[in-house]
């Protein structure tokens, strides 16, 4: 009985001493196996290029050819007041050329008579010497929108044969000058049919109807078009992208009229998606 009690003691004591080498190399194993798992190859990942922008269709419009000028309203006539009777270089004035004034106003004394304004202007010149004494007044009405524009809204602008504001006021090209500044704008003038403008008010961006229509044109967003290379002979082109924004390729289009947000494109597909935004991305881009 000793010698059975005494053998399960020893064999209790080996599976013991077993179970305490076996545990390091279990751990061991468990954190390699847990490792090599964390050095597997995860699931393959799959890069698609997006649209820079919101996917936008290309649709037919109708669409308003329009020029955008700025400026301000200047007098176009002069009025001359002859000075009669004698010893007028006594003339005591009250204003100074550049004066606003108005019908009526006292300009100046002569002795003890006074010398008044026969109309509402801008006084020009007080010459009160020599054969032909006068004074010049720059009319306050009727005015007309002097702008300072480049070459392509000059050519619109002589191209256009019905001018109108968005109220409906006709507009009429005036004048233009022979020269252009250092900025290469050359200064023309537009006459108005409003009441709403006076002398020295200035407009930004005034936008005028050229009577042109478009009709049924194809057209995107300026932000769509761009070119890789700038330049006038250099290709234009688009990004088309699937209605979730994926690219589907570039293509090749060719830019018309535009009135800075839209413009007329051919080249491009009716009811395809189009990148609204790559265009801005880029520094050749149509909206730029």
């Amino acid at each position: 009985m000793k010698k059975v009690l005494k053998f399960c003691m020893r064999f209790v004591f080996v599976l013991v001493i077993l179970a305490l080498l076996a545990a390091p190399l279990y751990l061991i194993h468990r954190i390699s196996a847990d490792e090599i798992k964390s050095y597997n190859t995860p699931e393959q990942l799959v890069f698609v290029d997006a649209s820079f922008g919101v996917p936008v269709l290309a649709a037919r419009e109708d669409v308003a050819e329009k020029i955008h000028v700025s400026g301000v309203f200047v007098p176009v006539e002069s009025y001359d007041m002859e000075l009669k009777g004698w010893g007028l270089d006594q003339i005591r004035w009250s204003v100074d050329p550049g004066a606003e004034v108005t019908e009526g106003q006292v300009l100046g004394l002569l002795r003890d008579s006074e010398i008044q304004s026969p109309v509402n202007g801008i006084v020009v010149s007080l010459n009160n010497y020599g054969s032909k004494p006068y004074v010049r007044f720059r009319l306050v009405e009727p005015i007309q929108l002097e702008c300072h524009v480049d070459q392509q809204t000059l050519e619109d602008l002589r191209a256009s044969e019905a001018l109108s504001t968005k109220a409906g006021e006709t507009v009429r090209l005036e004048s233009v000058s022979i020269t252009r500044d250092l900025e290469g704008l050359t200064t023309v003038r537009l006459s108005i049919d409003s009441e709403r403008y006076v002398c020295g008010q200035g407009v930004s961006e005034l936008e005028l109807n050229t009577g042109v229509v478009f009709q049924k044109t194809l057209v995107l967003p300026v932000s769509c078009v761009y070119q890789k290379t700038p330049g006038e002979e250099e290709p234009w082109y688009a990004r088309e992208v699937t209605k979730d924004g994926a690219l589907v390729g570039e293509i090749e289009v060719k830019p018309g009229y535009t009135d800075g947000k839209k413009i007329c494109v051919t080249g491009a597909v009716e009811g395809h998606y189009y990148d609204s935004g790559y265009g801005s991305f880029t520094t050749t881009g149509g909206g730029q």
